[in-house]
């Protein structure tokens, strides 16, 4: 029995004093995302305005501040790793779509990179890993005649 405290004694004492590789690590679970919402008709920004913004079926509701804008924070995943033990994969992927009540609904896929996110084929930086939305004209539907 004391062989064995001994031993886990002289582990802890090795992995805290860094002979022994562990940190800590965060994984992308979601990613978030921020932008500014303008009507696509006015380019005026649509203000205090409920929106329902769902990153990988992960659904928001919110609401837009004065200037249009609207952020989703990510959700990360932390855990504890060695130096060459496991590595938890980020997010390889989101879907964002983003309702408006009297406007279409916005959607996009980003597919991400080692450099960044893509959409479109232009690569674009993550930051805090928060997607960056920018500016998003939305439509409104056009009417339906029977």
């Amino acid at each position: 029995m004391k062989t064995i405290f001994q031993i886990i004694l002289l582990a802890a004492c090795l992995a805290f004093s860094g002979c022994i590789g562990l940190q800590h690590m965060n994984a992308i679970v979601h990613y978030g995302v921020n932008g500014r919402l303008l009507d696509a008709d006015t380019q005026n920004p649509i203000t205090n305005t409920a929106v329902n913004i769902s990153v990988d079926g992960r659904n928001r509701d919110l609401k837009t501040n004065r200037d249009g804008y609207f952020a989703v924070p990510p959700e990360t995943n932390g855990y504890w790793t060695w130096l060459g033990g496991p590595i938890y994969k980020n997010a390889e992927e989101a879907k964002c779509e983003i309702r408006v009540s009297e406007y279409a609904t916005f959607k996009t896929t980003f597919v991400t990179h080692e450099a960044g996110i893509s959409t479109n084929g232009t690569i674009e930086p993550v930051q805090k890993y928060c997607l960056q939305l920018g500016n998003i004209k939305l439509k409104k539907p056009e009417p339906h005649y029977n």
